[in-house]
């Protein structure tokens, strides 16, 4: 597992994202505490690591293609991350880039572990 202790919360925000992109799945879930919980108004609520690792996989292998465009990350406390994001995911059958915008919000234990995501999506 790698160690996050001294990171400061945007960088790690900004490795996060950047292990989404590159599909990096066991890097991301090495950013997680044992405890953390995931809520997303387009996957649903999970309560502990191994409901995550689940979801991301099953998201990752649906969403090939998927790519997250964040331009500014505005630190919330010495624990929060708060964000806007452009997701594009092109659709494997029109070749069409699909946008869909929202804001996450990453919250980090002590240990600079992922402690909470939270995701909405703009309607």
């Amino acid at each position: 597992m790698a160690s996050f202790l001294f990171m400061d919360c945007i960088k790690s925000a900004r490795l996060y994202v950047e292990y989404s992109n590159s599909k990096s799945l066991d890097l991301i879930f090495d950013m997680f505490a044992e405890d953390a919980t995931y809520s997303s108004d387009g996957t649903g609520y999970y309560s502990n690591l191994a409901e995550i690792k689940k979801m991301m996989i099953l998201f990752f292998d649906k969403h090939k293609n998927v790519y997250w465009q964040v331009d500014h990350y505005e630190k919330i406390d010495d624990f929060t991350v708060q964000f806007k994001f452009i997701r594009l995911n092109t659709e494997i059958k029109s070749v069409k880039t699909v946008p869909i915008y929202g804001d996450e919000k990453i919250e980090f234990n002590r240990h600079n572990l992922i402690k909470h995501i939270e995701v909405k999506i703009d309607e």
